[in-house]
């Protein structure tokens, strides 16, 4: 018998995935098949969502389902940032642009691991690399206009 956090993650998991359009969806956003994010709903299953897909799902639908769970399973509660911490340049928004760096450089290490495992990497799964690499560009580019902006707040 599976453990009450356990059952009251898998809730979490699947109020994510219904949040974010359902099964198609999710695995299309996140590049994993249908029958894979399927084991992520499936509350008989002991499949559980990686930490990075956490993430990338909960900004996607803008609801913190799963983090919100595991804050609760501890006894803690979550809290918006303050609004001065929100500014731009700020030290929130610094470390958000790092976090979300980080975040996609470890979709791109779990996508190549995956793409890696038989020793031939297809065309789709250089399509998934590529699209990770894009993003982490992307992200790059934005927390260097982040703390461009801090320094230029600084004077």
């Amino acid at each position: 018998m599976l453990p009450d956090c356990f059952h009251a993650l898998k809730l979490a998991q699947r109020d994510l995935i219904a949040r974010c359009d359902g099964l198609d969806a999710v695995a299309e956003r996140i590049g994993k098949s249908r029958g894979h994010v399927a084991r992520w709903n499936n509350p008989d299953t002991d499949d559980e969502m990686p930490l990075h897909i956490v993430h990338q799902l909960e900004a996607a639908c803008g609801v913190p389902f799963v983090t919100r769970a595991l804050a609760g399973l501890s006894g803690r509660r979550l809290a918006d940032v303050d609004p001065e911490d929100a500014e731009p340049g700020s030290k929130a928004e610094m470390h958000s642009a790092i976090a979300a760096i980080f975040s996609h450089q470890a979709t791109l290490m779990a996508n190549w691991s995956d793409a890696i495992r038989d020793n031939v990497v297809t065309p789709s799964e250089r399509r998934i690399i590529m699209r990770d690499l894009s993003k982490i560009g992307h992200e790059i580019i934005d927390a260097q206009m982040v703390f461009a902006g801090a320094n230029k707040a600084e004077g």
